[in-house]
This record gives C-alpha cells, sequence and structure tokens, in this order.
C-alpha cells in the first residue's frame, strides 16, 4: 500500500490520495475483522438451532429437526454436488487457484426443507446442502446429536 501510493504522489491532489488511503485504511480493517470472526464464531449450536456464519459474508441458521443427514467426508469426491449448496469455509472458493490452497471439506449436511441462507450486501438464496470444513467434525456431529430426538 505504501509503494503504490508513493508512485502515484505526483499523479495525483493530496485529497485524492488521502481518500485512497482511508479506502485502504478501511479494506485491511474489514480483513481484520472478518478473519477473526471467521476465527471465533463459524458454527454454532444452540438449543435447537445451528448458526453457521462465515464471517460477513455468508450465514444461515436452520432447525436441528430439519438435517435429514450428516455425512463426515474424507474426499471432496464423496460431495453431492448441487447448485443449492451453503459453502462454510474461510477461503472462498473463487481464490483456490489464486492463492495456491483452500479449506478441506470435512463435513456435508443435507436439509429436509430448504433453507435461505444470507450471503454478502444481503444476498438470498435458497439452500438444500451446506459443505463446511469443520476443526473436529466428530465434535459437531455429537453436539448435534445430543440436541436432536431425531438422531437419538
Amino acid at each position: 500500500m505504501v509503494a503504490f501510493h508513493y508512485l502515484l504522489k505526483d499523479q495525483f491532489g493530496s485529497t485524492s490520495l488521502m481518500i485512497l488511503k482511508l479506502i485502504h485504511l478501511y479494506g485491511i480493517i474489514y480483513i481484520i475483522g472478518d478473519f477473526n470472526l471467521i476465527r471465533h464464531s463459524r458454527v454454532k449450536v444452540a438449543g435447537n438451532k445451528v448458526n453457521i456464519a462465515v464471517g460477513i459474508r455468508r450465514s444461515i441458521e436452520f432447525e436441528v429437526n430439519n438435517i435429514e443427514q450428516i455425512r463426515h467426508i474424507q474426499n471432496e469426491k464423496e460431495l453431492i454436488q448441487d447448485s443449492a449448496s451453503f459453502w462454510g469455509c474461510a477461503i472462498p472458493l473463487s481464490l483456490k487457484y489464486l492463492i495456491g490452497f483452500k479449506d478441506e471439506i470435512n463435513c456435508q449436511i443435507k436439509l429436509k426443507q430448504p433453507v435461505t441462507a444470507y450471503g454478502f450486501l444481503g444476498r438470498t438464496y435458497t439452500v438444500k446442502y451446506m459443505n463446511l470444513s469443520l476443526d473436529d467434525c466428530q465434535r459437531f456431529l455429537k453436539s448435534v446429536t445430543e440436541t436432536s430426538e431425531i438422531f437419538k
């Protein structure tokens, strides 16, 4: 950012550069805040509700009783590919080729009834499958089965 501003200092006025600096600073704060939200609050099971949030980019909430199946995924080739899928991973799939790595999907949830997911800038879409990258898939499965009467 500093080098970029140094190169542009002779081509633009000081007001334009100050606005550009503020935009860059806001972008850095946004990225740090999004990263911290992803680190601390990805999947929450509270009562009969499951709340999955990928930072401030995407979120979904559904009832545990709406879960038809939870599968532990060993290989991504086992995933059921569907256009109505929610991808709960920290690194966007569109960036996997740019940065060279991606999150490993290790859990897939199939819902009985589709639910509404919320995307960036309030965009909504209907979801039937959720593909999640979890730190401990077995602990998530245990917490969901303890709160639901369907799995007992």
